[in-house]
């Protein structure tokens, strides 16, 4: 375990022991982004993303999440979001024979995603 420091803007820090489970560099629009996901000691995942845009501001984002499925609510599915899922090992694929139709004819309707970027390049 390695203790972290995360810098937030305008809250408090985020102080914790752990391990960085993934971390992804994009670019889109002259804007860079780092989404980095952490486990903690105590087992939560904090999802961590900064932003620096065109004029070098920094914005910073994160969630405290208890389980992977709250993990891809905050990311979402687009490329940069399952490349962190990759390196972290949580399945992010349906399981399509488990589905019933039903069910799969709603979330085909439902996957809107946060991070509409079509034109990701990894650094």
């Amino acid at each position: 375990m390695e203790k972290f420091h995360l810098y937030v803007e305008k809250e408090e820090d985020l102080e914790f022991n752990g391990i960085k489970l993934a971390e992804v560099e994009s670019e889109y629009n002259n804007e860079k982004t780092i989404w980095q996901l952490y486990e903690t000691e105590s087992r939560r995942l904090v999802c961590y993303e900064s932003f620096t845009d065109i004029n070098d501001n920094i914005n910073i984002k994160y969630q405290i999440c208890e389980t992977h499925e709250e993990v891809k609510e905050y990311f979402g599915l687009c490329k940069t979001a399952k490349e962190i899922y990759k390196q972290a090992n949580i399945n992010c694929a349906l399981q399509v024979d488990e589905l019933d139709l039903n069910s799969l004819k709603s979330q085909s309707q439902q996957n809107e995603t946060s991070c509409n970027l079509e034109d990701e390049v990894y650094l």
